[in-house]
């Protein structure tokens, strides 16, 4: 009998013991993990410290989403095409809010991909002579020497929405309430007609062209005062 409860106590101690030792190894693969994570951050940060390009942390095997948000060349990496190696930073800070400007014009600014913003920004300045507007605050930005800024297309916009925001990265502002409407609202270089451009809700991610009207004080739906910008460049 003492035999029997000395054997099923030992076998007790060593299930016991078993389970101590699973939990403290998964316990320490998410450590371990978390810590890798940090350092691949760290790691591919110095390489654009030291004067490699996105392009080259990508090819040495960092994930896009690894490169997201590090800072290159006076702002926030946004966008990567791993083909070309051409791509997209964010100014680390938002400016306005500000009117689009040039109410009841058509400006022909009407690109929304990808590479256009800089096009739109060009159209814009030299059809709208007003200063105080989205792609003027843009054009006059200089950060750390760079100042080839441009007020983003509809596409470009976006990728700040999915890359640098969703992930918690730039800073954008918080949602705020007016008029009875929630959201974070910027604008993009997108024209859509005479009076309309295309904004976008950081809020829910809604892009939306038919409500918001260039000039302060017009006839929308939303209040333009609060559209804020975030200026974008290429590299």
């Amino acid at each position: 009998m003492k035999n029997i409860l000395f054997y099923t106590c030992s076998i007790v101690l060593l299930i016991l013991t078993s389970c101590e030792k699973e939990e403290e190894s998964t316990s320490t693969d998410t450590t371990d993990t978390d810590t890798t994570v940090t350092e691949n951050v760290s790691v591919s940060q110095q390489m654009l410290n030291n004067g490699e390009t996105p392009f080259d942390v990508y090819q040495s095997g960092v994930s896009l989403d690894s490169i997201y948000g590090l800072s290159y060349e006076g702002g926030l990496i946004t966008y990567l095409d791993t083909t070309s190696g051409v791509g997209l930073v964010a100014a680390p800070f938002d400016m306005g809010p500000i009117e689009w400007g040039c109410e009841s014009t058509t400006i022909g600014a009407f690109g929304t991909a990808i590479g256009t913003g800089a096009q739109n920004t060009i159209d814009i300045l030299a059809g709208c002579s007003n200063k105080g507007t989205a792609a003027y605050l843009c054009d006059s930005l200089t950060i750390d020497g760079f100042s080839d800024w441009y007020l983003p297309s509809k596409d470009e916009l976006n990728v700040l929405y999915t890359n640098l925001y969703l992930n918690g990265f730039g800073g954008f502002i918080a949602p705020y309430y007016f008029n009875g409407f929630t959201g974070s609202y910027y604008w993009s270089s997108s024209e859509q007609d005479h009076n309309d451009v295309w904004a976008q809700n950081f809020n829910d991610g809604f892009q939306i062209d038919d409500d918001f009207r260039k000039s302060f004080g017009s006839d929308s739906k939303y209040t333009d005062s609060y559209v804020y910008v975030r200026a974008v460049r290429t590299f």
